[in-house]
């Protein structure tokens, strides 16, 4: 699932508790305490990893692990990373600053 489906899934989730928390479908406690847990953890997975510092840090740990593995091991770590890279590429072509974002916090792991 691409991360703007992941945010727009998200999205969707969230407007779906508010909207039973104004309809004030939840009548006790435990149940507004979880929707709003719920909601604290929808938000809070939605603004971990899918910026410029969640590909880097995946980019990094894709390359550590090329680093360690030999064999046919790490010929598939290679695919899986330009794979991957072509993936980032392809999904913000058009977000320089994205990029340049992303090239910057891969220099400082590739120290």
């Amino acid at each position: 699932m691409s991360h703007r489906m992941d945010i727009s899934l998200k999205l969707l989730i969230l407007r779906k508790i508010l909207k039973l928390i104004v309809q004030n479908q939840f009548q006790d406690m435990k149940k507004i305490f979880f929707a709003l847990a719920l909601l604290m953890a929808v938000a809070l997975t939605g603004c971990g990893g899918g910026g410029p510092e969640g590909v880097a840090k995946k980019w990094c740990a894709l390359t550590a692990d090329i680093d360690k593995a030999e064999g046919p091991a790490r010929d598939k770590l290679v695919e899986e990373r330009q794979a991957f890279e072509k993936a980032t590429d392809n999904e913000h072509k058009d977000d320089k600053a994205f990029m340049d974002k992303v090239k910057e916090l891969i220099k400082e792991c590739a120290k």
